[in-house]
């Protein structure tokens, strides 16, 4: 209903409403995998560490993920090889885990 509401007050083609509702509801689903799914382990971290922000951005920093490469990742922009161990050890899981996480790929796909 929002979404029909906010279409008719905008002017635009109601009928649009159901491929409207499906994005919306795509992007409040939980991501499986992609820089937003690190992103979120992150962030799930922080509050498990019970850290504010610029703590966090210092105990990453601790681990050699930089302030500027942990904005990146919030950003969504790609995570390279080379982040994979800092980022596991933040996390407390495994750089093999982490690399499904980052690229979507079962165990079976990462060994071939």
């Amino acid at each position: 209903m929002a979404c029909f509401d906010l279409l008719k007050k905008s002017d635009v083609d109601t009928s649009k409403v159901n491929e409207l509702v499906k994005k919306y509801i795509k992007n409040s689903e939980r991501p499986k995998y992609g820089t937003r799914a690190i992103a979120l382990l992150l962030r799930e971290r922080q509050q498990e560490l019970d850290l504010g922000n610029q703590e966090f951005v210092k105990f990453c920093d601790s681990f050699k993920v930089s302030p500027v490469e942990l904005n990146n990742i919030y950003a969504g922009e790609t995570i390279d090889d080379n982040l994979l161990a800092p980022l596991s050890r933040i996390l407390g899981k495994s750089k093999n885990d982490l690399q499904q996480v980052r690229d979507g790929l079962s165990d079976e796909q990462l060994r071939s």
